[in-house]
């Protein structure tokens, strides 16, 4: 026999200083009741509970909760009690929130609570002198900080008795408030950096008597409670906010409490579940357009950036099925430049299209596309036009305005060509000329209202030539003549953008333009283009008013001054197409840096038998913006940072590698250092925390401080197990409670069983 008695005697000194079990109740069901009692306003009165167990119990938690203000705790007496003698915990009383946790413990694991059948404890209270008529309902109840409603054998895992409420009933009152929610349980999922996920309806109503007056309590800053109290009915909103929180699962409980109602508290759980966004492709361009003649020289190459905007390591592979030209890398690691090459042999004169696919199966927009287009002229004049069509709108009162007509030479000499049309509400600037490649020839159409009728009017423009191996070709032209026409606006025609060569973080603000029509109905079709691709605008295309975001990206770009025009149009307005002038002035790298990384540190959890390397990413940008060179190391073996050098504006991949570290906590540095950055080195700390189940105070090993520990944490409200709560579950409930007290203690003084290892 073990020294049980000095164990027993060393544990209560501990004592003195200082969700749900998952196991199943075998047998008859054990069965705690709180009393029902009737007094007067005034009075002290005593509320007993009583429990069955059909098998001896080595500890227990009972948390009670009581609705009602007009009753305060005294004291509890164990004058009748059929608890084993031995002294007994002091109650874990939490007055602001109306609760209080009994607890009991066999440290000696000889003397537990026996079958039976009959009285534990019974709770005083006093009822104030200006007591209303109520009924003070008693619940069972979690008590904070680890107070769980439940039984543990001497032996194995906690369970939850079945419970039978009780009440106090003072005067003559009426029935209660009953809680009811429409939801049992909210889940959230979402990716770190990319907003917040929808919020949900939680409806609060009262199915019994009395006005529900109720009030919502939780843990956690994430979880956002819309409103947090109020009369029901009522339709809570609940949202989550992701905000500063890391890749992970995270957990919190709302209790909806009411002082009148007789199931109060009722609680929900609430998960979120945040996960890192995946690698995401960018192009830049992602198109590439090749001019060339007829069995002559190939045109120059050109190239295309892959970049990564989003996290991760991007590995790319490019595909492409023309024979007509190639691709100076088929696959690589972004950021990357590929070039692109023409080869002419064996093609006549014509227009070439084909698509590279770029292409990573971890990547959330795998696959993107760059569009080849390779415009290979004839050696003899080629009649080429644009647009392909004209449409215009007019009114009673305005003409349509005037439209341009290119007349282009895609082949080679010089090309005569002529102009005809049937109508004579349809006029032309100019009825012929020449063109040569390179140079189109503009030509200026223009519309008479007072010529046609109300309605679609058709023409077609008939371009010939005597030289071009393509003649005759048409243009195809449609007035409508519109009793009640539309007009499109936009509220800008300018919009200047600024950086820095490299990029600046978090990068340059998305500015705003608006989209209208002078009448709101019927909603007005309308697109917009611009052809720069550092500029990026959403939605390109829409029906009726909207607002449009536009954004330039500074990746790849050298300093200087970058023009483009935003040109919105629409078939059916009066107006001419709206043009918005963009300017994007790229500045060269200040004269000053001083280096940041984006997380002022970084942990990593392991259990300590799931060891293996994981990836966390921290974004390296100088303050001022710009393009500055760093370095990276690391100070311990285990951590190690990819790649080990760069160029702002950057992202770091730090991998840490804890095979061969022990139990506990474990810190090291990532070290940035620049030549020219003044506030180099500095180092960020990394900390690898190995744990195990039973080491709750995260010291790297499961001993007799770690009962105390727990002891402190669930009566005495200390800190939490580290460096996760659940690393204070040794019982495999998957909950850190009384149950795991006694578990640790049979397993360190008795030869119970180890704790468990999930």
């Amino acid at each position: 026999m073990r020294r049980a008695g000095a164990v027993s005697t060393f544990l209560l000194a501990l004592f003195l200083l200082a969700g749900t079990a998952l196991a199943q109740d075998a047998g008859t069901p054990d069965t705690v009741r709180a009393g029902k009692v009737t007094t007067n306003a005034g009075l002290k009165v005593g509320l007993p509970v009583t429990a069955y167990t059909d098998t001896p119990v080595g500890g227990y938690s009972i948390g009670l909760t009581w609705n009602s203000p007009d009753i305060t705790y005294d004291s509890v007496s164990y004058i009748g009690t059929r608890l084993p003698p031995g002294p007994r915990i002091t109650p874990n009383h939490d007055p602001l929130n109306r609760r209080i946790l009994v607890g009991f413990a066999d440290f000696s694991a000889e003397n537990p609570l026996a079958a039976g059948d009959g009285l534990l404890y019974t709770i005083w209270y006093t009822v104030s002198g200006s007591a209303p008529d109520q009924f003070v309902v008693f619940d069972s109840s979690f008590v904070p900080p680890a107070g769980t409603y439940e039984f543990s054998p001497p032996f194995g895992n906690g369970y939850q008795p079945k419970f039978k409420a009780g009440e106090i009933k003072i005067g003559n009152p009426q029935p209660p408030a009953i809680i009811q929610l429409s939801q049992p349980s909210f889940a959230f999922n979402g990716q770190v950096g990319q907003g917040n996920p929808p919020s949900q309806i939680q409806n609060i109503t009262n199915v019994g008597g009395q006005v529900l007056n109720w009030t919502s309590t939780k843990l956690s800053s994430w979880l956002v409670l819309s409103p947090s109290n109020g009369t029901a009915p009522t339709a809570m909103v609940v949202s989550v906010n992701t905000a500063s929180l890391t890749a992970g699962t995270y957990h919190d409980t709302v209790s909806i409490s009411a002082p009148n109602a007789s199931n109060s508290p009722r609680k929900f759980p609430v998960t979120l579940t945040l996960t890192i966004p995946p690698p995401t492709i960018q192009v830049v361009p992602d198109s590439l357009r090749f001019q060339g003649l007829e069995n002559g020289t190939n045109p120059a190459n050109q190239a295309f950036a892959i970049n990564n905007i989003g996290q991760g390591v991007l590995n790319w592979t490019a595909t492409e099925n023309a024979g007509w030209f190639s691709l100076s890398s088929y696959n690589g690691t972004a950021p990357s430049n590929v070039s692109v090459s023409i080869d002419n042999t064996g093609l006549t004169a014509g227009v070439y299209v084909d698509s590279i696919l770029i292409s990573d199966p971890t990547a959330i927009n795998s696959p993107r596309r760059v569009k080849v287009v390779f415009e290979l002229f004839s050696a003899f004049p080629v009649i080429e036009f644009s647009p392909d069509s004209i449409f215009v709108v007019g009114s009673d009162t305005q003409n349509p305005a005037n439209r341009i007509l290119y007349i282009e030479n895609n082949g080679g000499g010089v090309m005569n060509w002529t102009l005809t049309k049937k109508n004579a509400w349809l006029g032309l600037s100019s009825n012929s000329g020449t063109a040569v490649q390179g140079t189109p020839e503009p030509v200026t159409l223009t519309f008479d209202r007072n010529l046609v009728d109300f309605g679609k009017h058709y023409d077609t423009i008939t371009i010939t030539s005597s030289n071009a191996v393509n003649s005759p070709r048409r243009v195809a032209v449609t007035f409508w003549k519109m009793e009640v026409p539309q007009n499109l606006f936009v509220n800008k025609t300018s919009i200047a953008f600024f950086d820095v060569e490299c990029g600046s973080y978090p990068g340059i603000p998305a500015q705003t333009f608006t989209v209208t029509q002078a009448v709101s109905v019927p909603a007005l079709n309308w697109s917009l283009s611009f052809t720069q691709p550092w500029l990026t605008a959403t939605p390109v295309s829409a029906g009726g008013q909207a607002t449009v975001s536009v954004r330039a990206r500074v990746a790849g770009l050298s300093p200087g001054i970058y023009l483009d025009t935003i040109v919105v149009r629409s078939d059916v307005s009066l107006d001419p197409p709206r043009k918005i002038a963009i300017t994007f002035t790229v500045q060269p790298t200040p004269g000053i840096a001083e280096l940041y990384l984006s997380n002022d540190s970084l942990l990593y959890l392991y259990k300590y038998t799931q060891l293996g390397s994981a990836l966390q990413y921290v974004a390296i940008y100088n303050i001022f913006g710009g393009c500055v060179d760093w370095t990276a190391s690391a100070d311990v073996p285990w951590l190690t940072p990819i790649p080990t050098s760069g160029t702002t504006l950057d992202s770091i991949a730090v991998r840490s590698d804890p095979v061969g570290l022990g139990l506990g906590r474990h810190t090291g540095n990532l070290i940035i250092n620049s030549s020219t950055a003044t506030n180099t080195p500095f180092s960020m700390p990394v900390v690898v925390w190995i744990y195990t189940f039973g080491d709750a105070n995260g010291n790297g090993i499961v001993n007799v401080t770690d009962v105390t520990y727990l002891i402190n944490y669930i009566f005495g409200g200390g800190p939490s197990p580290v460096p996760l709560f659940i690393t204070g579950d040794v019982n495999c409930d998957r909950d850190t409670n009384v149950s795991d007290v006694v578990y640790l203690v049979n397993w360190i003084y008795l030869g119970g069983p180890e704790p468990c290892l999930y």
